[in-house]
């Protein structure tokens, strides 16, 4: 904080070296990349894994030979840049996690999408079941959906991502051509208004149409996201909206640095 109580920020870069995480590696042993086709050229990404106690964590790494200088810059940072910089890093959270799990030999029971931005992986997890269960689109819409709960944060309409056909198109046309549908029931799947052309393709929506249970993250929070998604459900009042809440909360010995701890415990 500056002297008129003013909050400055400045962005670090990690050093690979100083942290307690590897190359995550395949069945195999060989290291682990992924790469997302578009319709202007291929995203790629390393694959890092960290051990966070019992608990295995896989990172998503852009910033590697083959990217271009804008495209190395997408995971330095999540709140940024223009659309196109938001469809790109939701590519690579959504598509990118999916294929990083199934390099590792992981086949998720559950997939848990925190917020919208890692929608895109409901898509994956469907090009997937179809490519290696045979399954017809729709049938794999709903086995993915089964197998999806969706949290949603953000209370305002405005802090939800919506992307235009053009965008969506360029982006995940080639993923669309392997799931066999058109660009319009693609954007639909995103829109509430599934026949609205001008309507543009929203994270949100694309969240709790593919997902079995979604929640908000407080009890207030739950009252207010009914009333805001009420119209994906026009058939049913307010009270009857899929959409439920917990109580949000971390473990603060886990999350706090110590020198923190020590001011509050003062």
């Amino acid at each position: 904080l500056d002297e008129n109580g003013w909050q400055e920020e400045e962005y670090l870069d990690t050093k690979v070296e100083n942290l307690p995480m590897e190359p995550a590696r395949g069945p195999g042993g060989k290291p682990i990349s992924v790469e997302i086709e578009t319709r202007t050229g291929t995203l790629l990404a390393k694959v890092w894994l960290m051990q966070v106690g019992r608990v295995r964590l896989y990172l998503l790494d852009c910033d590697v030979p083959g990217n271009s200088p804008e495209d190395r810059e997408l995971t330095s940072r999540l709140y940024g840049g223009d659309n196109r910089t938001r469809i790109r890093q939701e590519l690579v959270a959504g598509v990118g996690g999916v294929r990083a799990l199934k390099a590792a030999g992981i086949d998720p029971g559950v997939y848990h999408l925190n917020e919208g931005h890692s929608g895109f992986a409901t898509l994956e997890a469907i090009r997937v079941r179809m490519k290696d269960d045979g399954m017809s689109f729709d049938d794999a819409l709903r086995e993915v959906a089964q197998r999806t709960v969706f949290t949603t944060h953000t209370p305002v309409p405005a802090g939800h991502d919506r992307f235009d056909a053009a965008l969506i198109e360029e982006h995940l046309g080639p993923l669309r051509d392997e799931l066999g549908i058109s660009n319009e029931q693609l954007m639909g799947l995103g829109r509430v208004e599934p026949n609205n052309s001008h309507e543009p393709f929203c994270m949100t929506v694309l969240g709790l149409k593919l997902s079995r249970r979604a929640n908000a993250v407080s009890n207030l929070h739950g009252h207010i996201t009914r009333r805001m998604w009420a119209h994906l459900w026009p058939w049913r009042v307010e009270e009857e909206i899929p959409i439920g809440h917990i109580t949000n909360g971390v473990h603060i010995q886990s999350w706090l640095a110590w020198q923190m701890q020590q001011l509050y415990d003062r």
